[in-house]
């Protein structure tokens, strides 16, 4: 009797039991597992859209109808360099300038994704500590892809002038660019661009991108580092640059660069100065990608690739003639005391108008993977304001300029060791025109730059891809700087430079981890 009792007592009080705070947080976390396992199971599958999750060992998550996304990733590359500085003989000259240590070379934090569907793609690219050491925004862009043959682009971004710009830091056979790239690339832009692609036969067969920036010089006035090699007999025999690492960078010359966040107000540097850029591509098997080495599998190496690029840019940017490579004559006509007036609207008096112009090709297969490049610039002064119509012609005074260079990186990769090799070799030729210094002495070899010859080899070890690489690489850069011996001679002293030569070696050992 008592079994039954108690029996029918527990049934009736079983429904009061199951709601004990105890009894609901177990069936919460039962539902829960339930909910996590369904959606490990359809992983796989795009269109379900997790949460968040592991892909690729970068952070991704997804809504669950697909029309948000987002990845996070950064990037660190921590690097030993050791430099030697070879400026040849000649009394206080930069030989001996040697030095090495250990930095933080490049962190980069970066979001991308897409908002309302994949038609609407973001890309965020912070770079608290940038090539050229600060804070900076690479990437700042929102694009509408409505159609594969037609996308919009509005922001900053890496300029689709130059392929080896294009790719990612992350992704190079070598730490650095090579000398030519540097010399003529078209750095960052902010602007519209229209692009799009067409698979025909394979896949992205052709690309092509027309956009319209702003169109800033990279420095002020465009004068390079060369404006700061000491005549001879006035500091020294030897050669001396003040802005050695703007020299051997490639800083400089008469290319865009508009990085910097700019204010809304009238400026001589971006009002009314516009770049246009045309870059088209030809995938003849199918897409190589953005990457400077073939990054498949030994499997898929039968399966050669190759396209040729070819791009064209064209800008035009305000520059004045005092102290500058144009010379203090541009002036003179108009300040006969010497005194150099300031534009009344603002703007200074001589237009440079910028064409430069590449070629490049790349092949990938059989684990062999080429990138060769050819570039061109002309850049040509033009008078306005109160200089136009002055006719200000004369040895000393530059009228118009043209630049080439080349580069070409071969590299192998040993899959066996997950290893890839890779040698490089590049040229950069400035044209040289008479020219006048700060205080008005003629200046009879004058350039944008340091004619340059790279020759260069890295191994990288890719312990997990680009995700975890350790890359070791030496380049050799001679380096002819204009004015060449006995040029800007001291009339007092009488002391000619020796050389004309400043040469440099260095020894790179990189870790690069992406998460």
């Amino acid at each position: 009797m008592r079994t039954w009792l108690a029996a029918t007592l527990l049934a009736f009080c079983a429904p009061l039991l199951a709601g004990t705070p105890i009894e609901r947080l177990e069936a919460d976390l039962a539902q829960a597992k339930a909910e996590l396992q369904e959606l490990k199971a359809g992983a796989g599958e795009e269109d379900q859209g997790l949460a968040t999750r592991l892909r690729d060992h970068l952070f991704t998550w997804r809504s669950q109808d697909g029309r948000f996304a987002l990845k996070m990733e950064s990037l660190v590359q921590f690097r030993y360099l050791y430099r030697d500085v070879r400026a040849n003989s000649g009394q206080g000259g930069d030989n001996g300038a040697d030095f090495h240590n250990f930095r933080v070379h490049y962190l980069r934090l970066r979001w991308e994704g897409h908002l309302f569907g994949p038609s609407y793609s973001y890309n965020v690219e912070l770079a608290p500590l940038s090539e050229s050491g600060g804070l900076a925004f690479d990437e700042l862009w929102f694009r509408w892809e409505p159609l594969p043959l037609f996308n919009l682009t509005a922001g900053q971004q890496r300029t689709p002038f130059s392929y080896e710009q294009g790719v990612d830091p992350g992704r190079r056979t070598f730490l650095e660019r090579s000398s030519a790239d540097k010399a003529f690339d078209q750095g960052f832009a902010k602007g519209l661009e229209i692009a799009g692609v067409a698979d025909f036969w394979a896949e992205r067969v052709l690309f092509w991108s027309v956009g319209i920036y702003n169109g800033v010089l990279e420095r002020k006035n465009a004068r390079p580092a060369t404006a700061t090699i000491d005549f001879a007999g006035q500091r020294s025999d030897g050669v001396r640059v003040q802005n050695a690492a703007a020299l051997e960078n490639q800083a400089g010359n008469f290319r865009n660069s508009d990085r910097d966040l700019l204010e809304d107000r009238f400026d001589d540097s971006v009002d009314a100065d516009f770049m246009l850029n045309l870059r088209v591509e030809f995938h003849a098997m199918g897409d190589i990608g953005l990457r400077a080495s073939d990054g498949r599998s030994s499997e898929d190496w039968d399966d050669w690739k190759f396209m040729v690029g070819l791009a064209a840019c064209y800008f035009n940017a305000r520059v004045d003639g005092g102290g500058t490579l144009l010379g203090n004559n541009f002036h003179a006509v108009q300040a006969p005391s010497g005194v150099i007036p300031s534009p009344g609207s603002g703007r200074r008096f001589i237009r440079a108008e910028t064409l430069a112009m590449t070629v490049d090709g790349h092949f990938r297969g059989f684990g062999i993977s080429v990138n060769w490049a050819l570039f061109y610039r002309r850049v040509e002064f033009h008078h306005h304001g109160r200089l136009e119509g002055s006719n200000l012609r004369g040895r000393y005074i530059a009228a118009a300029a043209q630049d080439t260079g080349f580069s070409v990186d071969i590299a192998y990769k040993i899959e066996a060791i997950d290893t890839l090799l890779a040698s490089r070799c590049s040229l950069v030729n400035y044209d040289e025109f008479g020219s006048q210094t700060v205080t008005g002495q003629p200046v009879d070899g004058d350039s944008f730059g340091a004619d340059t010859v790279e020759w260069g080899g890295s191994a990288s070890l890719e312990l997990h891809g680009d995700h975890l690489k350790l890359t070791l690489d030496y380049r050799y850069v001679i380096q002819q700087l204009p004015h060449g011996t006995g040029k800007g001679k001291d009339s007092t002293s009488g002391v000619e430079r020796v050389s004309e030569y400043r040469n440099f070696q260095e020894i790179r050992l990189q870790l690069q981890w992406i998460f």
